[in-house]
């Protein structure tokens, strides 16, 4: 009697409530096919955008360390897969978002734009990424 309740109640008749058949069949064949999530879940990504026009992510569960040389005016991150070089101005603000896992995209800026207006915004000029398999 308790399992026929259940069924009754859980077996798609509940209103708003669809089997994975009607979900399916509701599905318009026009539609883009290609889904997104609405949220972002907890997984963190850092994607470098190099000069050349190529996008390249990595997880921050993957970064081991990271340092920060003001001299040299550049950053290295350690991952498990890859060592990626950042150099540019500035990147002592960008240094301390990475340790915080806050930067979401780096993009190259080509040195030619810079100037006097944006003199304390962190800018990267050339992204390195070596694969630690080669």
């Amino acid at each position: 009697m308790i399992m026929t309740e259940l069924k009754l109640k859980y077996n798609g008749s509940h209103k708003g409530i669809q089997t994975r058949e009607e979900k399916i069949e509701s599905v318009d064949p026009n539609s883009n096919l290609i889904g997104i999530h609405g949220e972002p879940g907890n997984a963190r990504n850092i994607c470098f955008i190099l000069a050349d026009g190529k996008w390249f992510f990595l997880n921050y569960a993957y970064l081991i360390s990271g340092e920060y040389i003001p001299d040299d005016n550049r950053i290295i991150l350690m991952f498990t897969s890859h060592i990626v070089e950042l150099k540019g101005i500035f990147l002592e603000n960008l240094f301390q978002e990475l340790m915080n896992n806050l930067t979401k995209i780096i993009r190259v800026v080509d040195k030619r734009y810079l100037n006097d207006n944006n003199i304390n915004i962190s800018a990267v000029v050339e992204i390195l990424i070596t694969s630690k398999t080669n």
